[in-house]
């Protein structure tokens, strides 16, 4: 299992094996790439609680994941393989369809008859009720995918068969906020009036070296600190920004008083 960063696989930002039980294994391939995929909250206003929607329709993986156990060749050295790209999902099987069939006969149900390769596995998993036994597993990857406009391909190459969801476009801001940009965007003053704004806390009687600890917190940090307190002098600001930070910021503002004082 592995993530990928551009189309021809030579950018690799994970890569990780699991060994173990067939369960075992599929519940943790399902949970990878769920967590390296983008999930979508959608609040239909017939319930009060937002639904979480995975970007690539979980039922749809679970039977791309169990499809390569019930028909993959064993005496193949070859292992289940799932690529998480920028652009798609594919999982590879080892494995491939039945002598004169193609994966649009079972796509578009001109092909029902389950012939699976391992008939102890796939009995397994059938009275486990992770799968059926007629033949529309990839009928129904391709049934849930539409409804979720999601374009899936099954495709077979190489002596394997490959199936492949279509991520949809990432957007990425052309500015994306930071604090650094918001602190060099904004002069001192307007930073602390803005804080004091969104916050609710009075600032009196604040000197630089107070005022210039306060504005390099982050909205969250600066929030942290109680909302009530009133910061009368450096040694109060060091404690608050503290508080967020830890030792190592603690150090940090104090020696930034030493300089300034």
């Amino acid at each position: 299992m592995g993530v990928l960063g551009n189309a021809d696989r030579t950018q690799i930002f994970d890569n990780h094996q699991e060994a173990g039980t067939l369960f075992g294994m599929v519940k943790a391939a399902e949970t990878y790439i769920l967590n390296n995929t983008r999930r979508e909250f959608i609040i239909d206003g017939a319930s009060l609680h937002r639904e979480k929607r995975p970007e690539v329709p979980l039922s749809a993986i679970r039977e791309a994941l169990y499809n390569p156990f019930c028909h993959r060749r064993y005496e193949d050295s070859a292992a289940v393989q799932i690529d998480v790209c920028w652009d798609a999902v594919d999982i590879y099987n080892p494995g491939s369809f039945p002598a004169g069939c193609v994966p649009e006969d079972y796509l578009s149900g001109a092909q029902t008859a389950s012939k699976p390769r391992n008939q102890l596995i796939a009995s397994t998993l059938y009275r486990s009720g992770d799968i059926e036994t007629y033949g529309t597993g990839l009928r129904r990857i391709r049934r849930v995918c539409d409804e979720q406009n999601v374009p899936v391909e099954v495709f077979q190459r190489g002596g394997s068969v490959h199936v492949r969801f279509t991520r949809a476009e990432a957007v990425v801001a052309d500015n994306p906020p930071t604090t650094r940009r918001w602190r060099e965007a904004h002069p001192l003053p307007l930073r602390l009036l803005g804080l004091q704004r969104m916050h609710g806390v009075r600032c009196l009687k604040m000197s630089e070296p107070s005022a210039r600890i306060c504005a390099k917190m982050a909205p969250l940090q600066f929030r942290a600190c109680q909302t009530s307190l009133i910061f009368r002098s450096e040694r109060c600001a060091t404690l608050c920004a503290a508080s967020w930070r830890g030792t190592s910021w603690r150090r940090r503002v104090r020696t930034e008083i030493d300089d300034t004082s």
